[in-house]
């Protein structure tokens, strides 16, 4: 299929433009949707239903099509990142409206109360851990040796990061890992226009900075 072509007729305007964005979604849905999204299917993803994300990665597509530029890099590759980071962001903000904290003092459970970069409980002015779920692609930082745990907020963590760490932790949690990639270091090498070396430094930061955020929560002890 000449890709190229589609997506140069589907930025026009008017029934041939509208037709070929539909064909060359079909093609994205048959050839690479499932397969691009198969991390997101994972076990303890309830709030997730599949055919939302199905639904949220073709319109994230769809959206990416209209913008891809023809002259520069691999607009196919822009337009699946473009639909995975669509889902990142749906499964983020549901995970939003779940996000609880408990008192280690008193046990209320509440919304949550950032004071100062610390969750205080509403009630007695605690000290308060949050309640989340696991989200997914985690598995790779999981290979830093520590356990994973219901109680851990990936996005304070991600908070946390700066620079090219932020920049490649992002990629690895939409799914850029050695389960999905081929030569996962080379491809967000890649994107990121670093060396694998330099992902690999950042991969092995990050592990670290891992390991002492659960520690510092209470989650991990070495």
């Amino acid at each position: 299929m000449d890709t190229q072509r589609l997506i140069e007729l589907a930025q026009r305007k008017g029934p041939e433009g509208k037709a070929a964005a539909n064909e060359l979604l079909y093609y994205i849905a048959e050839e690479h949707r499932d397969r691009k999204l198969q991390r997101y299917f994972a076990p303890g993803m309830s709030y997730a239903d599949r055919d939302d994300i199905r639904q949220v990665f073709l319109i994230g597509c769809y959206q990416a099509i209209l913008e891809a530029r023809l002259d520069i890099g691999d607009p196919m590759a822009f337009i699946l990142n473009k639909g995975l980071w669509a889902v990142a962001d749906a499964i983020r903000r549901e995970g939003k409206k779940e996000l609880q904290q408990e008192c280690s003092n008193c046990q209320t459970v509440s919304r949550p109360n950032r004071v100062r970069g610390q969750y205080v409980c509403r009630r007695c002015g605690s000290q308060a851990g949050l309640l989340r779920r696991v989200i997914p692609h985690s598995e790779t930082i999981e290979g830093a040796g520590c356990h994973q745990e219901d109680r851990l907020t990936i996005k304070d963590f991600r908070d946390q990061l700066t620079g090219r760490k932020r920049d490649v932790f992002d990629l690895i949690m939409l799914g850029y890992d050695q389960n999905n990639c081929r030569n996962f270091l080379k491809e967000i090498g890649q994107i990121l226009n670093i060396s694998s070396a330099n992902v690999s430094l950042r991969l092995n930061q990050i592990r670290v900075a891992w390991v002492q955020y659960q520690t510092a929560a209470g989650y991990y002890s070495p």
